[in-house]
C-alpha cells in the first residue's frame, strides 16, 4: 500500500488553549477549512488526553540538560 504525505509547518498557535486545539487548528489551516469542519474529529482518531500528556512531558524534559 502506497501512502503520500504532505508536511505543513505552522508557526504555532499561541491562542490555542491546548495541544489538541492547536492540532485541530493546524489541520483546519492545512485543509483550508473552519475548525468545525475537521473530519473525522480528532478525538475519534487519537486520545486527546494522551496527546496532552506526551507533549507536556516533552515540554517538562526540554528544560533538562
Amino acid at each position: 500500500m502506497n501512502h503520500t504525505a504532505t508536511v505543513v509547518r505552522s508557526p504555532g498557535y499561541p491562542e490555542a488553549s491546548s495541544v489538541t486545539h492547536a492540532v485541530v487548528e493546524a489541520v483546519a489551516d492545512a485543509e483550508g477549512i473552519p475548525t468545525s469542519n475537521v473530519s473525522p474529529p480528532l478525538a475519534s482518531v487519537i486520545d486527546p488526553d494522551a496527546l496532552e500528556t506526551i507533549v507536556t512531558s516533552l515540554d517538562d524534559r526540554s528544560g533538562d540538560t
